[in-house]
């Protein structure tokens, strides 16, 4: 049946914004940021209107509500898409905002796509009748969106996998490590490894059994799957001091965690011998032997022939295997032959963009696990066990069980944005703003959570070596690794600082590293290297030195020779109702009167409390351009407890030029 006039604009995507509906209008309203939800409507208005009438309203309503059925409180939830185009396809994307911390740089959560479906590749299903209780009961008027009958629901899934089947998952596996194998040259492991695994489970002892053991000082190199993984609450099976030797006889099947058997039947059935997972393979419990292995763990996974990534699994004691994928329902319009099949987007498409790794989902925990990103970035090949599907990551692509296109959620697709893991590997083979791309790295890695905070170092030193080896005469050199700053540019790398409140400090660690900060933490970088100009001279420091000594007393001091001023911490203005409180610096000169005056303080605790000592000393470090106006930068700091002649950071500041040509003298300051 045609489409009468007032349903014409429901014809095709491309004609959806002929609609005459005020709310569907702002639906479509221009492209979303997280400054611009305002005109927005909420999906609740959204379903009022398809309520009162609307059958475009209806059909978006529908879509949304048969896919996310407990989506929570819809007056909190906003509602925004997209007329998408690629390769003369045309659909309807709708994003799904339900807080703040759902939309980061303009990407939704949750995603709903309309696809139109012609006669031609769709044989209709019955729609359902009034009187099914699988329908939902609504009157029948001119324009109604009705639900067809999910018939399709197989059909749907017929393409990636019947879950059950092992045999499926492992032939999908094999064939993308065919073609990784045979294809990509980026993602070769060297022919002689050169650091193999102190210990690794053996997946076969040829006893007709399933039980595992572990194996010790393997003489020759055998190639190994390694899983990387979250431990959950409370770890079951670990490796000690008291169960080393039974465990190097045996470990019976029943014993192992079904994450760990998970993983240990994807390498029996790609016929790998050798697992390597850490709780196993580290002695737990024994500092000396974690000191050797955590030092070791980037190379590890490096040299593993595979990745196994539990990126859904929160415990160990569920399965990691993912069910059944794409979640989607079929809607017709009522005296129309329009029949739009909605379809949740997964969420591992935006996996290909690094704004997924600057806010990973929650539905995928191990991304919001510090020890994982590295992981992640130091291995070869990755098989990631997601939510809705597995996907294949490694140096040069980034493949799914879907095949859905590249992310394209601002309306265009993207395929000038690589992969992830392609795009780390290309910026470690170009060797050129190596600097900027480190503080990209600590961006991601500082929001991701840490059972232990004195491991902040050990989990970034195998990106931080990789940067290391990359450094090259087409590069500005970075010099040593200090800690988790950069010898050659440390005046800039000192300038870092904190967008989170609440943080405490790790006194593990000097205060002028981040290290010293413990928690997870939103990272400010500091200006451009390029546009910055050291006006401080490092006279100390320690030389390379990529972590801390935990048993030895030890006092990393830098001494830096620069411009110093003392002054005074002023609470500028407070915000009760947020528990915040603006600080500025006083000095008692004409300076004081600086517009450009900026300071943040590094640690809440530093701001409040009895015997909290305002006095503070400004050091500058250099110079940089902003909106065409010369800034200063510099640290505040304050004198420690025990010695007036030694400083601890305690912030940063900003301010004019000029600011520290009043009062300001040449001094030599220790900073711990």
């Amino acid at each position: 049946m045609s489409a009468s006039n007032e349903l014409r604009h429901l014809e095709s995507p491309s004609t959806l914004a002929d609609s005459s509906c005020r709310v569907f209008q702002s639906l479509l309203a221009k492209p979303i940021t997280t400054t611009q939800l305002q005109g927005h409507p909420c999906v609740s208005e959204v379903r009022r209107c398809g309520e009162s009438g609307c059958v475009s309203c209806k059909l978006i309503w529908d879509g949304i509500s048969c896919i996310f059925p407990g989506l929570g409180t819809w007056d909190e939830t906003t509602a925004f898409g997209f007329v998408l185009r690629e390769n003369d396809v045309e659909w309807l994307r709708i994003g799904i905002v339900r807080d703040s911390g759902d939309n980061v740089r303009g990407v939704p959560r949750e995603r709903v796509d309309f696809h139109w479906i012609s006669d031609e590749s769709w044989e209709s299903p019955p729609v359902v009748d009034q009187d099914s209780s699988q329908s939902e009961q609504v009157p029948r008027i001119v324009g109604q969106v009705d639900r067809v009958r999910d018939t399709t629901n197989e059909i749907n899934k017929s393409q990636f996998a019947n879950r059950a089947s092992l045999t499926v998952i492992i032939s999908q596996i094999r064939s993308w490590m065919s073609m990784c194998q045979s294809s990509h040259s980026t993602c070769r492991l060297p022919k002689e490894l050169p650091n193999v695994p102190t210990r690794l489970i053996e997946t076969d002892l040829g006893d007709g059994t399933l039980d595992v053991a572990l194996r010790e000082y393997i003489a020759a190199p055998e190639p190994y799957i390694a899983l990387s993984y979250c431990w959950g609450r409370s770890l079951s099976l670990r490796t000690l001091p008291c169960n080393l030797e039974s465990h190097k006889t045996r470990i019976t099947w029943s014993a192992l965690p079904v994450l760990f058997r998970d993983v240990v039947l994807i390498a029996r059935l790609l016929r790998v011998r050798y697992v390597w997972i850490d709780a196993l393979c580290i002695i737990q419990k024994d500092s000396s032997d974690w000191t050797t292995e955590g030092a070791s763990m980037a190379a590890y996974y490096g040299n593993a022939l595979l990745t196994v990534a539990a990126d859904a699994s929160i415990e160990t004691t569920c399965t990691s295997l993912p069910r059944s994928v794409r979640q989607s329902t079929v809607l017709a319009v009522a005296d129309t032959s329009t029949k739009v099949k909605a379809s949740k987007v997964p969420v591992h498409v935006s996996m290909k963009s690094v704004r997924f790794d600057k806010n990973p989902p929650s539905c995928m925990p191990l991304f919001s696990r510090a020890w994982a990103f590295q992981e992640r970035l130091m291995s070869a090949r990755i098989l990631h066990l997601g939510p809705e599907e597995m996907v294949w990551e490694c140096s040069s692509q980034l493949w799914c069980e879907c095949g859905m296109p590249p992310d394209i959620w601002n309306g265009r697709p993207e395929p000038s944005i690589e992969p992830f893991r392609a795009s780390h590997h290309n910026a470690l083979a170009s060797g050129t703003n190596l600097a900027a791309y480190w503080h990209d790295l600590l961006e991601m890695y500082l929001i991701r959570h840490m059972t232990f905070s004195t491991d902040k170092l050990k989990a970034t030193m195998g990106v931080a070596g990789q940067i290391n080896n990359s450094q090259d005469a087409k590069s500005q050199t970075l010099g040593s690794y200090v800690l988790g700053l950069w010898s050659s540019i440390l005046q800039h790398s000192l300038l870092w600082s904190s967008l989170t409140r609440g943080c405490s400090r790790n006194d593990k660690f000097p205060s002028w590293s981040w290290a010293s900060m413990d928690g997870t933490w939103l990272y400010q970088r500091p200006p451009r290297v390029s546009q910055f100009v050291p006006k401080a001279t490092i006279i100390k420091r320690p030389l390379e030195l990529w972590d801390v000594d935990e048993g030895v007393t030890c006092r990393y001091e830098l001494v830096i020779s620069g411009l110093a001023v003392n002054a005074v911490l002023v609470a500028s203005d407070s915000f009760p109702a947020q528990g915040l409180v603006q600080w500025t610096v006083c000095t008692g000169y004409s300076s004081d009167g600086d517009m450009e005056l900026t300071v943040d303080l590094d640690v809440e605790s530093q701001r409040h409390g009895e015997g909290w000592d305002p006095a503070v000393l400004c050091l500058q470090l250099g110079v940089s351009d902003i909106y065409s106006k010369k800034r200063a930068w510099g640290l505040v700091l304050r004198a420690t407890k025990d010695d007036d002649t030694v400083f601890e950071r305690v912030g940063v500041m900003t301010a004019s030029e000029e600011w520290y040509n009043v009062g300001a003298q040449k001094r030599d300051v220790v900073v711990y």
